[in-house]
């Protein structure tokens, strides 16, 4: 009697089954197409189905440990600049977190002051500053971040003395280093963008391109010309 009642569980497990499937399946098309169909008065409607919740953005390691290692600390150059002065000079500057002796290397028209440590936090603010147009002995000027320093280069179009300054702002939280050039009859330069060979670089140099003959300008033609050719009106 055992074996028999075995025997029959045994044939009518996967049917069972099957049936347990079908009835799944067939309760989630119907729900499926309960949510499909569209309200109508006086009929209820089905429930909306939620969207699921936005995921929140991973923040992964990797980024994390490459701004770690990528975090300037220590003795900053934060940025360069340019000024006029009211008496009629021109003064170059540098923004910094801690106080530093520049040193001073002359060259024969370049002025070099190197601050031992520091480093430049923004690569933006090692670009050239636009000089050029001011009444000023420097020509150009540009922070230079190498390994162990940072480097102040001073261009001169004009040889000059200028006076060095550490000045102390915010209690102490930040310094300005200050490069002092006295006032002057300097030629302001044109920023020559197109090398040599540009009429502007000609002009400059006192050999102006003489101007061209005109283009040749057509005939006008009269109304008279223009009138369609026919017999004279009777």
């Amino acid at each position: 009697m055992a074996r028999s009642r075995f025997l029959l569980s045994k044939l009518l497990a996967p049917t069972l089954i099957a049936s347990g499937l079908c009835l799944v399946t067939a309760f989630a098309s119907a729900q499926d197409k309960k949510n499909d169909e569209p309200c109508v008065p006086g009929k209820p409607c089905a429930a909306a189905t939620p969207d699921p919740p936005a995921k929140k953005p991973v923040h992964h390691r990797a980024a994390k440990a490459h701004a770690a290692k990528h975090k300037v600390d220590g003795p900053l150059a934060v940025w360069p600049g340019f000024r006029m002065l009211p008496n009629g000079g021109s003064e170059v500057v540098v923004q910094l977190n801690r106080t530093v002796q520049p040193q001073v290397i002359k060259g024969p028209s370049t002025l070099t002051y190197i601050l031992p440590g520091f480093h430049v936090p923004v690569h933006n603010n090692t670009h050239s500053l636009m000089t050029q147009y001011f009444n000023t002995p420097v020509a150009d000027a540009r922070l230079t971040q190498t390994k162990d320093d940072v480097r102040l280069t001073i261009v001169l179009r004009s040889p000059a003395e200028p006076k060095v300054h550490l000045t102390e702002n915010d209690g102490g939280k930040s310094f300005e280093l200050q490069i002092e050039f006295p006032k002057g009859d300097y030629h302001p330069e044109i920023h020559d963008m197109h090398g040599p060979n540009n009429e502007y670089h000609k002009a400059d140099r006192g050999h102006a391109p003489e101007p061209g003959p005109p283009p040749p300008m057509k005939p006008k033609r009269s109304r008279a010309s223009r009138a369609p050719h026919g017999p004279p009106a009777p």
